[in-house]
């Protein structure tokens, strides 16, 4: 299986609004799953956006951003089209690390009001 089809595979079977993993569902997957498998390569893109989140938390804390998301949530394909659009609209920013760049379209999007 190619490696887009892979990622387009975890992405239709993401859950449209995004919840926590347990740490039942992350052993069958990470533990319990094939290296080779779609279940396999969710855990990785798991690990892989826990870090990126960790480095932009670190990165707003430093720079005193504050995201304020609404009382809804936000679900996982709004967070895909504020990645996308931050993506497309800021070449030059293409350089930085994607959890900060996902960062900086969260807290555009969602930036604390100062009442």
């Amino acid at each position: 299986m190619t490696r887009r089809a892979i990622i387009a595979v975890v992405i239709a079977l993401a859950p449209s609004q995004a919840s926590a993993l347990t740490g039942t569902e992350l052993y069958k997957l990470c533990v319990e799953s094939p290296k080779d498998s779609v279940a396999h390569t969710t855990c990785v893109a798991y690990v892989r956006g826990f870090i990126d989140g960790f480095a932009s938390t670190t990165f707003a804390a430093k720079d005193g951003e504050k995201i304020c998301f609404p009382d809804g949530g936000v679900s996982v394909e709004q967070g895909l089209l504020l990645l996308e659009k931050i993506l497309r609209d800021r070449p030059e920013m293409l350089h930085h690390q994607g959890g900060h760049l996902f960062g900086f379209a969260m807290s555009d999007a969602f930036r604390c009001s100062s009442n």
